[in-house]
């Protein structure tokens, strides 16, 4: 307890970190995260993990509002305290009890993220902003991908082929959920990508913006 004390006061003297209480509105957000889960939370997502985080800001497509942590984290987490502070986001501090308290279960990370959503770009719009006007692209164009791993694994599997963007179609599921982003290792907010419309609006923008498609379906005899 006392090293966390230390840890929180060195953060509130060199990062701004504020501690809270439980019932502080500032934290609302984060609270009962698997009930908000399934409830939605509007236009706002969730991103847990320091690397995820730090990779967010450091790329910087999209802002975050808060960051929430718990005291035993913060001695080892001053480079990613020094770039929120930097970039002006909020970061607020609970004890391991509180924040359990909070979250609603036993959460060992002990980093959350509250940020905002991108409004979901027409798919030709959005190929034509991530795309090079000039020079070869690939992106990847995915049609009712609703379980959730899955959806993660396809922004990782872009980021590691350097894919310029994703496109779902409205009947996929939302690539801001929780558990999507952390099994995409954070990439699904790194890589630009949409949620809209039809598969057929998917293959008409990446056609009209010179992609060659090519389609990959799996055979009724896969497991």
């Amino acid at each position: 307890m006392a090293a966390d004390a230390s840890a929180t006061a060195m953060a509130a003297d060199n990062f701004g970190v504020v501690h809270v209480a439980p019932d502080d509105p500032r934290v609302d957000v984060y609270r009962n995260l698997k009930e908000r889960d399934l409830a939605g939370r509007g236009d706002r997502f969730i991103l847990e993990g320091e690397n995820s985080v730090h990779n967010l800001v450091r790329h910087g497509r999209i802002p975050l509002e808060s960051v929430c942590v718990s005291t035993k984290r913060l001695a080892a987490m001053a480079p990613l305290l020094e770039a929120l502070r930097d970039a002006a986001v909020p970061v607020y501090a609970l004890d391991a009890e509180a924040y359990s308290q909070i979250v609603g279960f036993n959460f060992h990370r002990g980093v959350l993220a509250c940020g905002r959503k991108l409004p979901a770009a027409a798919p030709e719009a959005l190929l034509r902003q991530a795309c090079p006007a000039n020079g070869a692209s690939t992106v990847v164009l995915c049609e009712n991908v609703n379980n959730l791993d899955n959806v993660g694994a396809v922004f990782r599997n872009a980021a590691a082929f350097g894919c310029k963007a994703v496109v779902f179609d409205a009947t996929s599921a939302d690539p801001y959920y929780r558990k999507s982003i952390r099994v995409s290792g954070g990439h699904a907010l790194a890589v630009p990508s949409t949620r809209r419309g039809s598969v057929e609006d998917a293959i008409a923008a990446a056609k009209a913006t010179g992609h060659v498609v090519c389609a990959l379906v799996t055979p009724e005899t896969s497991a």
